[in-house]
Parts: C-alpha cells; structure tokens; sequence
C-alpha cells in the first residue's frame, strides 16, 4: 500500500481567508471532518476541528483551535467549545487561557508566513490506515509539518474523566556529529486540567500559570535529559567515542538497524531499511502505518524535503519521498542523515 497525496494551495497575496480555507480543506479530507465552528473575528480566521478519543468519558474530546492571518497559522487546545458564541467552555487557565478570538497571541504558531508568497499544504494519507494523516506545508523556503492522532491515551496512565487529551506533533530531525534523530513532539497547548499541565503544574498556585514546557522525552539524549516535550525519539547512531579499543555510542534511546559490510560479513552488500509501523508517542498505541517510515542514511547530505528514494525489499522496487530530513555536517559515510518517509511507489 502507498500513501494518497493531494495538495491545497492559496496563491499569492495571500488572505486569512484563502489561508483558512486550504487549511480546513486539508483536515477535512484527512479525516478530521468538517469543521465544529468556523467564523471571523478581528480579521482573524478561526476554524475549530473536534477530535474524540472516548466519547463515553467527560473530556473524551479536545478542540484544536485554529486561527489564520496572511502572515501565518496559529494553534491551541481546549476542553470544550461553545459553537453558538464562538468561545471555549469550562474554567479559564483550568480548560483554557482566554476567550479572546480576535488575536493570536495566546496561541501557539505554527507557521509563519509570506504574504506575497503561495502557501501549500501536501496531504499525506495513509493507504493502510486511512485514519492516519500527515500535513507539511511550505512557504517558499519555510516549512512545517504536523500529525493530530485519533488514537485514545492509555487508560493505565491518564483518565479522560479528570483531563483532557492533546496529541497533536511534529516530526522534528535533528543531524549532529554524535548521533541524528527522527523525533515526534507534541504540541505544548496544554491547560491546567490537561493531561501534561496538571502535572507539569502541581504546586502551582496562582490561576494564571497556565502552561510551559516539560521533560516528557523517553530517553536520555546526549548523555542528559532533554528540557523538551516530546513522544519517543529514534536514535541513530553516528560517531563512536573509543575506549581503549571499544566503540560504543555515548547515545540512549532507539536504536534503527542500519547494516554495513565492513562491519558484518554477514551482509554482501550495505542496506539502509525503512523502518515502520513504529509507536510515535508512548502515550497511546499510536503508530506509523506500514506506509510511513524512518531511515538513516550515510550515503547522501544533500537531501530536501520532497526528494525521492527508491528502495528495493524482496525484490521489490517501492519509492519514497522526504517529509522531512536533516543533512549530516560530515561527508558520507559519516554521521547519518535522518529521514522522515512516505511511501509512493
């Protein structure tokens, strides 16, 4: 199975509307029905996207809130929507920071943009999973890319009766000397009674401390824990630090299989596999379909979002194109490039 690709472009000179309307056109056919509430406020395009996990729990659904102006794309997450008066519900700072519609500055960004500039957002929908969407979006040289997963948290660690759910990431890659990593992070739109901030929070007294980041990765990075909120990272490894004669990585977390002859005779030739079907945050079962993938490679550092790979399995010609990649410093073989992949062929 191959992913399905489509594209929604809002030509220059861009306007919230033509923005909010690719935006919500490309969600809609993701999956993620029409949208709960659409409306104007300030110049500012609002467009609320409902995401249930359990209906039959008190927050069993999130609200992902959208706001689009012609210089970018703004996000948060709240506990309930009211699509009559066009506001969140619930306890401010508890379910939500503020009522206001007509600015963005208590949203998270997700992309700035040019309005002189086309926007373009590529719809990459899994043919295995036809649940499972990714979204990148580009303008000009300025890229972004998001996943919301439809998938509940595990019962064992949160209950929807008391907090509230987000998880919506990116995928974020990051090249360096001593290792490269493909890494999913979410999203900090988080409240008080959502499922990060109340913990995050404890202590906490005044109403109005709201939100920030938290130490969520699940592995150590670089010999140290990472001030940074993310779901599970795939570590690959790069340079070795020598120890009296023996290798070994000065890395933690998942370690993707790469193989090379010189190494293990085993193999007559070098292969760099594409790996699957792996969990993108230990909060939930959520994993990547058959059809999205992960890769190191150690044979090319000029690679770009949209270039293809061809790989051959069991005889197999499959295609697939970068989501999203970071080019290693070092010239091949040297540290690994990490790739984020959807198969087309």
């Amino acid at each position: 199975m191959v992913v399905a690709i489509e594209s929604y472009q809002a030509d220059a000179t861009l306007t919230a509307s033509s923005v909010a309307t690719k935006l919500a056109d490309a969600l809609e056919d993701g999956g993620y029905g029409t949208p709960f509430d659409t409306f104007s406020s300030g110049g500012i395009e609002n467009r609320i996207f409902k995401v249930t996990y359990d209906n039959t729990k008190t927050y069993g659904s999130t609200y992902y809130w959208f706001q689009c102006t012609a210089s970018g794309i703004w996000v948060q997450a709240v506990s309930g929507w009211n699509a009559t008066t066009h506001v969140p519900t619930g306890t401010q700072y508890l379910d939500y920071f503020s009522t206001a519609t007509n600015t963005t500055a208590n949203h998270l960004q997700l992309m700035a943009l040019n309005s002189s500039v086309t926007f373009t957002i590529r719809r990459y929908t899994s043919g295995v999973d036809s649940t499972f969407s990714w979204f990148v979006m580009s303008c000009g040289t300025t890229l972004a890319n998001f996943h919301i997963s439809k998938v509940a948290p595990l019962s064992a660690l949160y209950n929807l009766n008391k907090v509230f759910y987000n998880s919506m990431m990116w995928c974020q890659t990051v090249a360096d000397q001593m290792a490269a990593s493909v890494r999913f992070r979410l999203f900090p739109l988080i409240a008080r009674r959502s499922w990060i901030g109340g913990a995050f929070m404890r202590g906490i007294t005044s109403s109005s401390w709201y939100g920030g980041g938290w130490n969520a990765e699940p592995y150590n990075g670089e010999g140290g824990v990472r001030a940074v909120l993310m779901g599970p990272t795939y570590h690959f490894p790069g340079n070795y630090i020598n120890q009296g004669g023996n290798a070994s990585l000065n890395e933690s977390g998942i370690v993707l299989p790469v193989y090379f002859t010189n190494t293990n005779d085993s193999y007559t030739s070098d292969e760099t596999p594409v790996c699957h079907s792996q969990l993108l945050t230990y909060y939930s079962n959520a994993a990547m379909p058959a059809d999205i993938g992960l890769a190191a490679n150690y044979n090319a550092n000029t690679m770009a979002y949209l270039d293809t790979f061809e790989f051959t399995v069991g005889g197999t010609d499959q295609v697939w194109e970068i989501l999203r990649v970071s080019n290693s410093a070092q010239a091949p073989p040297g540290s690994a490039s990490p790739m984020f992949l959807a198969r087309t062929l």
